[in-house]
């Protein structure tokens, strides 16, 4: 009789009695169906945050079907006006630059309950706060337009707030109304300079200028404002006064192509940008004032929201993230 044998670590081969697989099976069955149930229950659909400018709130909506959910952040909860930006922090909250207080305001990120003004107005000479990200290093850079419409990136300490520097000085590279930033897969910092139609980049490190990643105006770039870099490594952004997303090539800032054409879909002036984990892209119309969601392929998925001041309607989207 042939016998059958397994392995223990530690212990090498050892016999197994027959009818002992058999006997097991359903124990093993019963522990695969737990797993699977636990799989799926703890499954959570994709949901998108919205900033919306005029209501001065942060709306949620789901990601699947852009079916409204609730109103994650109470208009003016902790002095809330005029909310742009949206981040995730390590910490799991988010975090809204408020440019209507000239602060940073952190928020639960579970329940969307106020915290703190994590960045207090005008701390490291903050004025007009817009993009905002957590570096590779732990601590917040935000882009600061200044009365002037120059502008900088400062940097503060991402567990406590405290300003640490102007990580990139104020028109650094030709810098003008810097909007969205993003570190890219190279380490390094980009960052969308509205005034002068480019894509600026920026040692992630010392923040020290490396060069226009993206030209003035190369593929018809005119007034970036969002930026994001796909799972595929190129880089969108969007053109906001062509009322189009571009793509780029993510190693050489070369342009690709209209992703998102002119006015497709009626799209006007695009603001935000964000990748679900799907690989779908949501962008903020807000010259619209709704949210729609493209394919991989720049095909438009759906379109929501109305204008208005009512419950669940915008009042001109801006920031985009997708929950934790």
């Amino acid at each position: 009789m042939i016998q059958r044998t397994e392995t223990i670590e530690g212990l090498g081969a050892a016999p197994v009695k027959p009818g002992r697989l058999t006997q097991n099976a359903p124990l093993i069955a019963g522990l695969l169906l737990v797993l699977l149930a636990t799989s799926i229950t703890t499954a959570q659909p994709v949901q998108l945050l919205v900033s919306s400018e005029m209501t001065h709130n942060v709306l949620r909506y789901e990601g699947a079907t852009g079916a409204f959910t609730d109103e994650f952040v109470l208009a003016r909860a902790g002095g809330l006006d005029q909310p742009a930006g949206l981040v995730f922090g390590p910490d799991g909250n988010l975090y809204v630059s408020n440019p209507g207080t000239r602060g940073i305001l952190r928020y639960s990120g579970a329940t969307g309950a106020f915290i703190d003004a994590f960045v207090p107005a005008g701390s490291g000479g903050l004025i007009f706060p817009s993009g905002l990200i957590f570096g590779p290093d732990g601590n917040l850079y935000v882009s600061s337009i200044s009365g002037d419409g120059n502008g900088s990136v400062l940097r503060y300490n991402g567990a406590t707030g405290a300003f640490i520097d102007a990580f990139v000085p104020a028109n650094s590279g030709g810098l003008g109304f810097p909007r969205g930033l993003v570190f890219g897969p190279d380490g390094h910092l980009y960052v969308s300079s509205s005034a002068t139609d480019n894509i600026l980049r920026y040692n992630g490190t010392s923040g020290a200028f490396i060069d226009a990643f993206v030209p003035a105006n190369s593929g018809g770039l005119d007034g970036p404002f969002g930026l994001v870099f796909g799972q595929d490594g190129n880089l969108y952004v969007s053109s906001s006064f062509t009322n189009s997303v571009l793509r780029y090539n993510g190693v050489t800032g070369a342009f690709i192509d209209a992703f998102v054409p002119a006015a497709s879909g009626g799209l006007g002036k695009p603001f935000g940008l964000v990748f679900g984990p799907d690989g779908n892209l949501y962008v903020s119309d807000t010259l619209n004032w709704r949210i729609q969601k493209l394919t991989r392929d720049g095909e438009v998925i759906w379109t929501r929201g109305t204008a208005g001041r009512l419950l669940g309607q915008f009042g001109r989207p801006r920031g985009l993230r997708v929950g934790p």
